[in-house]
């Protein structure tokens, strides 16, 4: 399954790494080509500490990405809103939105 890495940003215009293993980075593109297809997929990795987790690849419409908590890991900058649309949020999003005929 690979190792695969990712780190969020600090702040506004840091930079965000994605490292990982061969066979990891190419999971990660398939999940995205299936996202792409089907709105959302999933697959699992692991970290270099040997932990697993499942990592999910959401594809969303503009009017959804407006609404996504910024990714932000400094306290100064973490979301705040209530509002704002929180990763584990997405599939049930979604949903509500598909009443809207939008495309995920």
């Amino acid at each position: 399954m690979g190792t695969l890495h990712f780190y969020a940003q600090e702040g506004p215009h840091d930079v965000a790494y994605v490292a990982g293993t061969k066979k990891a980075l190419i999971l990660l593109r398939d999940a995205i080509d299936r996202a792409l297809s089907s709105g959302r997929s999933e697959f699992w990795t692991f970290a270099s500490d040997g932990e697993g987790y499942a990592v999910i690849v959401h594809e969303v419409c503009d009017s959804l990405a407006a609404r996504l908590a910024v990714p932000y890991m400094r306290d100064e900058y973490m979301e705040r809103s209530r509002e704002a649309i929180r990763p584990f949020d997405l599939d049930a999003a979604k949903s509500d939105l598909a009443g809207d005929d939008l495309p995920f």
